[in-house]
């Protein structure tokens, strides 16, 4: 198949461009710069140049593939309602390209609060921005002759390499000589290994009902965020502490803030685990904190 790839040489995407290539599928990757090109040329796959604002050229690179796989978001949550903007409009765009088509659109989404698989995102609250985007795949797809398959992920998938948000904790406590957790620090995040993800992508291209939200997830009950604190400040050899109070929060945390507070799990993964004859199999998110490796 020619396999229409976004942030083809990012964290998730890159794992999920090499499982295509090895398969055999053609790929072109979308690149934004002169390094991503040279490292998805490396990679075995054709290139397009643009961002998920090159609108016309998410849309055009869509109508000659068989399928897409768009992992790509813009991951600066300062401004997070204004990424979910200018993702909402590339979905727009590919989906442009692909009406009528009866091909497969494959869209990276997040747990949301959601429930299980066959849960809709929620229409009003935090979740319901990002959730907007699965709500316009969905009705689009179904109107347009596009198959959809939603693969959600945890705020974790964590791995050697990662720069989302367990780094960005990191980040934050050597910045601030302590590792933080907020009140007591119950709030769990579930958590998927970048390997485990990438085949969830692959596998939700050919397999699975039209419509399908995958929870590509192998924590499903979470990680305290206590723990993930205590495990960071062990790395860095730093205090740990609990901080409360909206201000003092904001304070630490920066536009990080309305994240470290949330719990983000899912029910177990059975449907999807039943319907992609998917299995995680890395390791856990504790034990990739474990490796100096992983802060390197």
């Amino acid at each position: 198949m020619k396999v229409f790839v976004t942030s083809a040489t990012g964290w998730v995407g890159s794992e999920v461009t090499r499982l295509l290539v090895k398969e055999g599928h053609e790929v072109t990757a979308l690149v934004r710069s002169e390094a991503s090109e040279k490292k998805a040329k490396e990679a075995g796959v054709k290139t397009v140049s643009g961002d998920l604002e090159s609108l016309d050229v998410l849309k055009e690179a869509a109508k000659t593939a068989d399928a897409v796989i768009h992992t790509a978001f813009i991951h600066d949550f300062a401004r997070y309602a204004e990424c979910v903007a200018i993702d909402k409009a590339a979905v727009g765009a590919i989906l442009d390209g692909l009406s009528g088509s009866g091909k497969t659109f494959v869209l990276a989404s997040a747990l949301l609060g959601t429930g299980d698989e066959d849960t809709l995102p929620p229409l009003d609250g935090f979740s319901a921005i990002r959730g907007a985007v699965e709500r316009l795949a969905l009705e689009r797809g179904e109107k347009e002759k596009v198959r959809i398959a939603i693969v959600r992920l945890p705020p974790s998938v964590h791995g050697v390499g990662e720069k989302a948000f367990v780094p960005m904790l990191y980040g934050i406590a050597k910045a601030k000589g302590v590792s933080a957790y907020v009140d007591e620090g119950d709030n769990r995040w579930a958590a998927v290994h970048r390997d485990d993800a990438a085949r969830a992508f692959v596998l939700a291209m050919t397999k699975g009902p039209d419509g399908q939200r995958a929870h590509a997830v192998a924590e499903p009950e979470g990680v305290r965020l206590r723990d993930i604190a205590e495990a960071i400040g062990k790395q860095l050899d730093i205090p740990v502490k609990s901080i409360s109070g909206e201000d003092a929060v904001n304070e630490h945390f920066g536009g990080f803030a309305g994240f470290v507070s949330l719990t983000m799990t899912s029910p177990p993964t059975t449907l999807t685990q039943e319907r992609l004859g998917w299995k995680p199999e890395a390791r856990s998110l504790l034990d990739d904190i474990a490796d100096p490796a992983y802060f390197a």
